[in-house]
């Protein structure tokens, strides 16, 4: 199953896409970083190949999805940008708290769905935001530019920069989002996503993929990170075989339904 080890390669791409640089002949967007050695060259060109791929039924997509392939939502003005394409999310308040109704397939609406035109037995159909919801948000794609230079930064920078901060004590001051980073099962600084909560491109690039197209049982994403490897699929029997060793203290993400 080619989205076993997908993450890292898309990671690996987001990490070495250009931002912008100054010198004789600056990259453009979508480009890699120069300097790059000629393995950082290969990973570079391996991610832009998962990246761009499109999946398939064989592949694992479905029964629901948003995007067939990376690029098919970050494409503007090149691959690893943004685009007009919207997501959306739903939930509610319970007892003061945001609930994500998951039991509803939630937060996340996938909007599209496999047919028998994609060689599925059956025509699934696209989710839809639930009655159940009172709130509902749409977010435009990001672009992924420039990623690996925060990635790069180590966490005591944040932690660093945090408590200069509250040094001025005029109320401004940023916190550091300690998170659970699911491929180490360690405590980390959470650098992206819109509340800070994912501490690295490896594990977003892992959680988009488990979310935009669900290609395998989400109760196994921790373990499908600690054994993604760029010259070895894993395959989804060899997952289901490693499923007993996830220690209990990782935490289980929900399996969209």
């Amino acid at each position: 199953m080619r989205l076993a080890t997908a993450g890292l390669a898309i990671a690996t791409f987001a990490s070495l896409v250009a931002a912008s640089a100054a010198s004789d002949a600056p990259p453009q967007f979508g480009d890699p970083l120069p300097g790059l050695t000629a393995s950082q060259s290969g990973a570079f060109a391996d991610g832009k190949t998962e990246f761009n791929s499109a999946e398939g039924v064989n592949d694992g997509l479905g029964p629901v999805f948003n995007g067939r392939s990376c690029a098919e939502c970050h494409s503007v003005p090149a691959v690893g940008g943004g685009s007009e394409r919207l997501v959306t999310r739903f939930g509610t308040t319970t007892n003061g708290q945001f609930d994500p109704l998951a039991q509803f397939g939630g937060s996340l609406i996938q909007d599209h769905a496999i047919t028998r035109a994609d060689g599925s037995t059956h025509n699934f159909a696209p989710e839809t935001v639930p009655a159940a919801a009172t709130i509902v948000v749409h977010r435009r794609t990001p672009p992924l530019f420039g990623l690996g230079y925060v990635d790069a930064v180590p966490d005591q920078t944040f932690f660093a920069l945090a408590a200069l901060e509250a040094q001025r004590g005029d109320g401004t001051a940023g916190r550091v989002n300690v998170v659970t980073n699911v491929a180490t099962g360690l405590q980390s600084a959470g650098k992206f996503g819109w509340k800070s909560q994912v501490p690295s491109l490896f594990v977003f690039s892992g959680d988009a993929i488990v979310t935009t197209y669900p290609p395998v049982p989400q109760s196994a994403y921790p373990e499908l990170l600690r054994h993604a490897d760029l010259d070895k699929r894993v395959a989804a029997g060899d997952l289901a075989a490693r499923k007993p060793k996830i220690t209990p203290h990782l935490p289980k993400v929900r399996r969209k339904r």
